[in-house]
Formats: C-alpha cells, sequence, structure tokens
C-alpha cells in the first residue's frame, strides 16, 4: 500500500525514534524500511547502533577535503593558529 500512496496523491510520512521502534513491529522487514521513503530527515540525539549503521550505510562515503597550514620555527615544524590545525 504504501508503494501505491504517491501515485494515488497521498502524501505518507513516518516518524519513529529509532530503527529498534520499527524492528519490534515488523522484524525481519525492518531492514528495508528506510528504503520506502523517498526522503528521510535525521535529527540529533539517535543511539541505537543499528540504526546509525543503516544511517551510514544510506549516506555512503565521503572523502573530504581537510587543509592543515603549518611553518617552521627554529626547524621544527609547528601549526598554524598556535598549536591548531586549520581545516
Amino acid at each position: 500500500m504504501l508503494s501505491e500512496a504517491g501515485g494515488q496523491g497521498f502524501q505518507v510520512v513516518c516518524v519513529f525514534q529509532d530503527i529498534s521502534q520499527v524492528r519490534r513491529l515488523w522484524t525481519a522487514e525492518a531492514d528495508g524500511f528506510l528504503s520506502l521513503f523517498g526522503a528521510k530527515v535525521v535529527l540529533r540525539g539517535i543511539a541505537d547502533e543499528r540504526t546509525l549503521e543503516q544511517l551510514s550505510l544510506l549516506c555512503g562515503e565521503y572523502d573530504r577535503e581537510v587543509k592543515t597550514e603549518s611553518y617552521q620555527r627554529g626547524g621544527v615544524l609547528v601549526p598554524a593558529g598556535g598549536g591548531h590545525t586549520v581545516s
């Protein structure tokens, strides 16, 4: 039924704290639950490890560029800004 909602003009909103709540109701089917929705809103405070794992898998890998500035003082390489790195 959920897959037909969009074609019928319905907007389905499902709210839960973490996947453990879904797991209690739908056991094995809960693993694919997040794939049912095109848009997901994730708020902070999730403590359930399996939920965090699923969200991490959904996000995929992301390599970000980190810029580090340093200079040499007395033959020793020192990070810029008094001992911390700038990213």
